[in-house]
């Protein structure tokens, strides 16, 4: 359900091509979205199929989804390294910032 500082999604079917295989779908993504994803799935069908010579359409979608899995899981890892970093980051500077404000502020007159 849709909160209210969300729109209502608008959900339609859509047919797809995987693999030579027509697939009808129901997304609620932008169409553009929808066939960057078709895209980046044939791509890695095409490149698994010429790496491992594999020709069954199972296998070859049961490795994509497998690689594909590792990806994200490595993007995952990524990200919250990152997310540590940056809060670290910034618990730092909060803590100069602090140190600045708590010594007496020099005007020009005075520098």
């Amino acid at each position: 359900m849709a909160t209210p500082d969300q729109a209502p999604r608008s959900w339609r079917s859509m047919q797809i091509e995987i693999g030579g295989r027509t697939l009808t779908v129901k997304s609620d993504a932008p169409q553009a979205r929808v066939n960057a994803v078709v895209a980046l799935v044939n791509q890695r069908l095409h490149a698994l199929q010429a790496k491992t010579g594999a020709v069954s359409s199972d296998h070859l979608g049961l490795m994509v989804a497998l690689t594909m899995a590792e990806d994200l899981f490595t993007l995952q890892e990524r990200h919250e390294t990152l997310k540590a970093h940056v809060q670290d980051r910034g618990h730092r500077l909060l803590e100069m910032l602090d140190q600045l404000s708590d010594e007496p502020l020099v005007t020009a007159d005075e520098g």
